[in-house]
């Protein structure tokens, strides 16, 4: 699959040669900064980040992924990202195409990578969340 123009969304191990930590995935809002929220529900796997990006405006992003096999990588659901406003109503964007690089997958443990895509561009949406902690 080509990173410059991928036509799906791919998921494999990442392969950067930085790690990712929690202050990584941290978003900076007009609250400050928000963290990765995480849910198991059965088989799939939410992580999600909600903030303000305004006085009237907010947004969630919603990454959502299929538990398979321990050692396996997950299956990608989906990543939508939503944000509203008072002047434009709300708006969705959902990937479409894209690569999802998984640097820690471990459901009992931290879930962590990073999403590159047009939409993400230039500098890619990292997540970051542990489940062991809750």
């Amino acid at each position: 699959v080509s990173e410059e123009s991928p036509d799906s969304v791919t998921l494999k191990w990442f392969d950067l040669s930085y790690e990712i930590n929690e202050e990584d995935a941290l978003r900076l809002d007009f609250n400050g900064y928000s963290k990765w929220q995480g849910i198991v529900a059965e088989d799939t796997i939410s992580l999600f980040i909600t903030g303000l990006c305004g006085d009237e405006c907010s947004y969630k992003i919603d990454l959502k992924l299929k538990k398979v096999q321990s050692k396996d990588l997950p299956d990608f659901v989906s990543l939508i990202s939503t944000s509203s406003d008072y002047y434009s109503g709300i708006k969705t964007d959902t990937l479409k195409a894209g690569i999802i690089k998984i640097q820690d997958y471990d459901v009992a443990g931290i879930i962590s990578g990073k999403v590159f895509s047009e939409y993400w561009e230039p500098i890619g949406l990292s997540f970051w969340y542990d489940f062991s902690v809750q």
